[in-house]
């Protein structure tokens, strides 16, 4: 209300902006004095004039106003989650690979959708989606989750590349069990490809 009376030079102008009566407007501006302690405005005729203390609260407030109004029109425009804005969560290859075209084109239909990616190994996806965090997570396939639904995207098969004289070199099928002896280089420790059998099915 300080600021519209500042820009408008007039408590009735400033009313009408603001959506109060007149009389409202002046009480609440006669309040801030008081709670401040000096005068703001001086009268030149009909207009009301910043004087040097309303002169530098403006400058004061300026700054944080503008914050706040950035930070209403921020939330307006998420809306609701899921629609104007998706949360989605992935695996770190994931996110290297296969997101890329597919959010270019995502955001190519829906320009107006606001998009935030968060990678992690499969359990911190699934714990956010428990907490709500995410609104989707793409990763290797957990065990069935009643609260959660599960859609299969795509198999990928695994390929393994050794030395010519390893044990596997003979070209023979190998089983899980298999391949449960071997060691395992992994982006995280607590990833599922290292505490179950290598599945390859997203």
């Amino acid at each position: 209300m300080f600021c519209a009376v500042a820009r408008c030079g007039s408590v009735a102008a400033a009313a009408q902006e603001v959506n109060l009566t007149p009389s409202a407007l002046s009480h609440a501006l006669r309040g801030l004095e008081t709670e401040i302690g000096c005068r703001l405005f001086d009268r030149n005729g009909r207009r009301l004039m910043l004087n040097p203390a309303g002169e530098e609260l403006l400058a004061r407030v300026r700054q944080p106003l503008v914050a706040l109004d950035a930070a209403a029109e921020s939330v307006r425009q998420l809306g609701q989650w899921g629609q104007t804005c998706l949360r989605l969560g992935a695996a770190a290859t994931i996110c290297q690979t296969l997101l890329p075209p597919v959010l270019r084109e995502l955001k190519q239909v829906h320009p107006g959708l606001r998009i935030q990616v968060e990678s992690g190994d499969m359990r911190e996806l699934l714990d956010g989606l428990r907490e709500r965090r995410f609104d989707l997570a793409v990763g290797v396939a957990p065990e069935p989750a009643r609260e959660l639904e599960l859609r299969p995207l795509f198999e990928d098969e695994l390929l393994l590349v050794f030395a010519p004289t390893h044990p596997w070199a003979d070209g023979r099928p190998l089983t899980r069990d298999e391949l449960r002896t071997q060691p395992f280089i992994l982006y995280h420790r607590r990833s599922l490809m290292a505490a179950s059998r290598p599945s390859g099915r997203w």
